[in-house]
């Protein structure tokens, strides 16, 4: 979660008719700089606009409920450092009676010195005025004792609501969550400053007088931004329901639809937005995804700038795509912001978005930020560039652009998701994966992706066991960390543990609900299970939210060709293909869908359609076991035994243990054998007739099976050269000219060879899948 940090005193431009003049410490030789402090103090910046501590401003507490909410942060309490802009243009400093500063800087001489003139009594410093600026300066230079120390002072005297929301953000970030919470949430002592009443601007409390203790309320009933922090601090103790309680399980504001169309009154990002982003987080500790959504697209309706908000929803998949896109294109851009701004907003958004519909206006956006607003070079431009590039399935440019923006971002969240994602994919890099999560372990070892990385070095190496202890190590860190879930519940998959990979991934169900991958990864489990049924009632729900991604067309296909719906099957196969075509990415994850489509086509009958099909399996993926033996059955079902037999013998000398081949190649072995007199077979010596031989003494060789040896027996050579008679499936006999002798082989029965079929199919689509959807899986995982 963000933390608030009070505003860092920024210089403000100031108009050209208004002269900034400097005040010097009393006594003083001359008159003060520019620089006579390291950081910015009263005088150095205008902030006059948001101080409550000048008489002119009304107290916050005067400020209706909905007036508050539309405020930011610093719009009802500010640190009140006062600014000479503050005063009229005309009204001047006596010579010697400003008040003191802080000491002079060495680079005090490089800017020329401006004369002040007379200054009104009533603009003199305080001691009160100044150790707030000491715990401004404090705060912005993270010095969280040393604020506190005087933050803990100023309310001591003034016993104001404003002094105690600063001290309580100093104890907040020093991570003293009890301390600042019963602050805010007790009563303020009254105010006890003798010294201050010589001053001529007391705090907000003496101006109001000196109430009675028991009537005083505490902080988070006088200001919006301080049940924020009390709510805040809460959370950080882990006491959920209290600080759910403290905010509203609902929203309490009743306007969010005026709300949304009325910009911030100070410009800075609206309390009631802040308010509905910590409901959503607290929504989200208690398991309540739904109501956590709803929170989170409040938040970012109240205040299009909550860029928290649209993280929690983009990168949280917390909406469908579609839902989306309809809900980040609407949002009241022109109503909160100047034309400019609104444009701009609206761009960042959409080039940010998931990469899964409306792509050419995603990719529109993303080159409008380059050239309109000279953000080519940008990290969250580039990282959307890389998104869409990985959605592509381009791996190599992918990495080339993370690498890109590590090398000046390191530890960017989402460019190192997707870059170690890459390094999976891409085999040449599985070494540097090592290197990169060493690396990450010994510079930021609390982060998610630092954990996540070590496993994928151990997922890479095919040690199961390794990376699901490490993705478990990242899940606990940041349990809406979406790749660690993913690739948690995949190596339960990998070692065959289906069960507890379909409970992985329906936790992540759970957390994602506007992600269509869990869905799909439970009916691929399923599939493997031959669980037909449920895998297609998984696969249709990961079809309603994505029905384009070609793994999941892919996976229907598969359930299809399962009930034996073999023309659905190729319409699912053939629009997995088209849509892989269109990403111009890497064609090798689609062998595999090669390789169903030409199990399906088999299976209708289209035998040189499915040759093909296999044909480009084989050309993707040249050590594809089951495509040389799916080529090898369409070779036998024609007639062709041996050269079934030699596809056989190959997909084994990939893959020896592969069981459909081994069957395959015994019945074509066996058909050979059967159909065929023995002493007739091609290569086989001519003496064998002879019952009496004695198998050490006859010479081999037969010049259509290679080189001859020097001794040959003349007859084999004689009776080798005849034709042989091939009998083809039909029944119609053909004559082939092979350099053998003459036979005639009988198919094996079409029974049989269906059933094989059948039983070749499915095993072919358990090895491929196994393989490549692994490979997908994986790469799909990043874009949650």
């Amino acid at each position: 979660m963000s933390t608030h940090t009070p505003p860092l005193q920024a210089t403000h431009v100031t108009p050209p008719h208004i002269q900034i003049r400097r005040r010097h410490a009393p006594g003083s030789a001359g008159p003060s700089t520019l620089s006579q402090s390291f950081s910015l103090g009263p005088a150095d910046v205008d902030i006059s606009d948001t101080s409550i501590g000048t008489p002119t401003r009304r107290r916050v507490t005067a400020l209706s409920t909905s007036e508050q909410g539309n405020m930011g942060m610093h719009g009802q309490l500010s640190p009140r450092v006062r600014s000479n802009l503050a005063r009229s243009p005309g009204a001047t400093l006596a010579p010697g009676s400003e008040p003191r500063t802080r000491s002079r800087s060495r680079l005090s001489e490089v800017f020329r010195p401006v004369q002040d003139e007379d200054m009104d009594d009533s603009d003199a410093w305080t001691m009160l005025d100044s150790m707030r600026i000491w715990r401004s300066d404090a705060m912005t230079h993270h010095l969280y004792e040393t604020a506190a120390f005087w933050a803990n002072k100023i309310l001591d005297w003034t016993g104001d609501a404003n002094d105690a929301f600063w001290l309580a953000q100093a104890y907040y970030h020093m991570r003293h969550f009890v301390r600042a919470e019963r602050l805010l949430t007790e009563p303020l002592p009254p105010p006890r400053a003798p010294l201050l009443d010589k001053g001529k601007h007391k705090a907000s409390g003496e101006r109001d007088g000196h109430a009675d203790e028991d009537e005083r309320k505490p902080p988070i009933r006088e200001h919006l931004a301080c049940r924020l922090l009390a709510a805040q601090c809460l959370m950080e103790q882990e006491e959920y329901e209290d600080a759910l309680e403290m905010l509203g399980v609902q929203s309490s504001f009743g306007e969010t639809d005026a709300a949304a169309t009325r910009p911030s009154t100070d410009q800075g990002i609206k309390v009631f937005s802040s308010m509905c982003y910590l409901r959503g987080l607290l929504h989200l500790r208690l398991s309540s995804p739904i109501e956590a959504k709803e929170s989170f697209m409040e938040a970012l309706a109240l205040d299009v700038k909550n860029y928290d908000a649209f993280r929690e929803l983009i990168y949280g998949q917390m909406m469908r795509p579609g839902e989306e896109w309809e809900f980040i294109s609407t949002l009241a851009y022109g109503s909160q912001l100047s034309d400019e701004e609104a444009a701009f907003v609206r761009l960042m958004y959409i080039s940010k978005l998931r990469k899964e519909s409306h792509v050419k206006e995603i990719s529109a956006a993303g080159r409008e930020l380059a050239v309109k607003y000279g953000l080519g070079e940008n990290s969250d431009v580039l990282v959307s560039i890389a998104e869409e590039l990985f959605a592509n399935y381009k791996w190599e440019d992918c990495y080339v652009v993370t690498s890109k923006i590590l090398n000046k971002v390191p530890g960017h969240s989402e460019a190192l998701t997707l870059q170690l994602a890459c390094m999976h994919h891409i085999p040449r890099l599985h070494s540097a994966i090592y290197a990169l999560a060493h690396s990450l372990v010994r510079t930021e070892p609390h982060e998610a992706t630092t954990w996540w990385a070590v496993g994928m070095w151990y997922y890479s190496g095919q040690r199961w066991a390794d990376a699901r202890r490490y993705f478990s190590k990242a899940n606990l860190i940041d349990q809406r960390f979406g790749p660690a879930w993913i690739t948690f519940a995949h190596s339960y998959r990998q070692e065959g543990e289906h069960d507890q990979a379909v409970t992985a991934y329906s936790t992540a169900a759970r957390n994602f609900p506007g992600s269509h991958l869990p869905y799909l990864f439970i009916g691929m489990s399923y599939l493997q299970l031959s669980h037909s049924e449920l895998a297609e009632e998984y696969l249709a729900t990961a079809a309603s939210y994505n029905s384009t991604d070609p793994l999941l067309l892919n996976e229907l296909g598969v359930a299809a060709y399962n009930r034996e719906d073999y023309l659905s099957a190729i319409e699912y196969f053939q629009a997995a293909l088209q849509g892989a075509s269109r990403m111009q990415g890497s064609s090798e994850p689609w062998a595999a869908t090669h390789s169903n489509m030409g199990h399906a086509l088999r299976n209708l009958g289209r035998y040189e359609e499915a040759r093909s099909h296999y044909a480009s399996a084989i050309r993707l993926n040249p050590i594809d076991a089951t495509a040389y033996a799916s080529q090898g059955m369409i070779s036998q079902f024609l007639g062709d035994v041996r050269g079934a037999i030699k596809l056989y013998h190959q997909a084994l000398a990939i893959l020896p243990q592969e069981p459909v081949a081994t069957i395959l190649l015994e019945m074509a072995l066996t058909e050979q054998v059967r159909t065929l007199d023995p002493t007739t077979l091609p290569g086989l010596p001519a003496a064998i007739v002879d019952k009496n031989l004695d198998p050490f003494s006859v010479p081999k060789g037969n010049p259509a099976f290679g080189p001859l040896p020097i001794e040959l027996d003349p007859l084999t050579l004689e009776e080798a050269g005849d034709a042989s008679r091939i009998s083809a499936q039909g029944g119609s006999s053909r004559t082939v000219t092979q350099g053998g002798s003459g036979r005639t082989v009988v198919p094996a029965g079409r029974a049989d060879m269906s059933a094989m079929s059948m039983s070749m199919s499915q095993a072919s689509y358990r090895h491929h899948h196994a393989s490549v959807v692994d490979e997908s899986s994986v790469m799909d995982i990043e874009e949650d």
